[in-house]
């Protein structure tokens, strides 16, 4: 068979890998996105929220707080909690038991978003079947109804493809395509062709590549990058155990634009000079243009680079660095560090920001301490911030309210 001509079987239909690009094309002229996020676009968190904005956060807020509900109600069904009228009442809103793990859910939830589609249609036929036995599970049968699930096959019915009905028969077809591939570098015919001639030679050219990397040494910086990761990342571990005033110390250090890695890397690097590995000129000037750099993606290694020359950090890196204290095991730290965050709050947001984690460390912290005066001043805070008080105005009431009962 040659190599183009290649199809799978699906449903009793044949599909070359021209069929399955046609398809795609098909569905992703009729595709809208959920979501139309415009990432260029610059936000200005001191104006007011449009109502838009506001109506998306009062929906996701729903749905955060009914995300949290249903899983309690998982958890009670499982300890044998709830009782049958509350499961009956649960399911006629179309309520998931076991998303991830049960296969029927799985499918549940493809025709709930897809409606009949190539992806569930033995389902829906083993549905329609279970019905007509009378063997269909009440609980299955009353989320099926919410739906208005087809128990009786409609006129005109299809069951079009979805993208991963598609990827999945890509997938199927490469497999296929990548073994009768090797069948012929293994045992080649005695005349080739001009596509299985290219074929053995990508082939070829492949095992080449692998060897040639094999035995290629790492390269300078590649071993610079990696002594510094090491180093980096132990001060990172190290932050967590430092005291309050030993936190406050380097968070100070970092608000005036000096990072809490510059004296170890500064000390590895003076030492790499020294040992005349490099020259600083060479280090100082590793990631401009004219200038190999072998690891260019590796941007926190190059930002220690330029702290190397004295130029102080970013705001973008004071966020980063100041947002690993977060995890000190000193609560007064971790309050001291979300505060210091407000500062840099701006670097941090984007449209599609549903929470900020300075905010529910700091909520999480007052309530365990009961310190309702601070959640008040908080709330207070971040009125000058319209996405932040939008967000979590109400999470703070609620907070207070519980707080207040005795």
């Amino acid at each position: 068979m040659e190599l183009d001509k290649v199809f799978i079987l699906h449903k009793g239909k044949k599909y070359t890998e021209s069929d399955l690009d046609l398809l795609r094309i098909k569905l992703s002229e009729n595709y809208t996105p959920t979501h139309n996020y415009n990432l260029e676009e610059d936000i200005n968190i001191e104006e007011e929220l449009s109502s838009e904005k506001k109506e998306e956060l009062k929906k996701w807020r729903i749905n955060m707080k009914a995300s949290s509900w249903k899983s309690r109600q998982r958890g009670l069904r499982k300890k044998g909690k709830l009782k049958q009228h509350q499961i009956d009442s649960l399911n006629r809103l179309g309520m998931l038991w076991d998303p991830k793990e049960s296969s029927w859910e799985k499918k549940y939830v493809i025709f709930k978003k897809n409606g009949l589609c190539d992806e569930i249609e033995e389902w829906v036929k083993e549905q329609r079947e279970l019905y007509s036995n009378n063997n269909i599970l009440n609980e299955n049968l009353i989320r099926l109804k919410l739906l208005n699930f087809p128990f009786e096959e409609l006129e005109n019915e299809s069951f079009p493809f979805t993208f991963n009905s598609l990827y999945e028969l890509s997938e199927k077809l490469r497999k296929k395509k990548r073994r009768l591939e090797l069948k012929l570098i293994k045992n080649p015919p005695k005349k080739l062709n001009a596509k299985q001639k290219e074929i053995i030679k990508r082939e070829k050219d492949k095992e080449k590549e692998k060897k040639k990397k094999k035995n290629t040494k790492k390269s300078k910086w590649a071993v610079l990058h990696s002594k510094y990761v090491s180093i980096s990342g132990k001060i990172i571990r190290n932050v967590n155990d430092l005291s309050f005033e030993e936190s406050k110390r380097l968070i100070e250090k970092i608000e005036k634009g000096e990072s809490i890695f510059k004296e170890e890397v500064k000390k590895y690097l003076d030492n790499l000079v020294a040992k005349k590995k490099f020259t600083k000129y060479s280090l100082l000037n590793a990631n401009k243009p004219g200038h190999y750099f072998g690891l260019a993606h590796h941007t926190s290694f190059l930002d220690e680079l330029r702290i190397y020359s004295d130029t102080n950090i970013s705001d973008w890196n004071k966020y980063s660095e100041i947002s690993l204290f977060i995890n000190s095991k000193d609560y007064k730290v971790q309050c001291y560090a979300c505060n210091t965050l407000f500062n840099y709050f701006k670097v941090a947001v984007n449209d599609r920001m549903k929470k900020w984690e300075p905010l529910e460390v700091l909520i999480k912290i007052h309530k365990i301490r009961g310190e309702s005066n601070q959640l008040t001043n908080l709330k207070e805070k971040i009125k000058g911030i319209p996405l932040l008080y939008e967000l979590y105005k109400t999470k703070i009431d609620k907070t207070l309210y519980k707080m207040s009962k005795p």
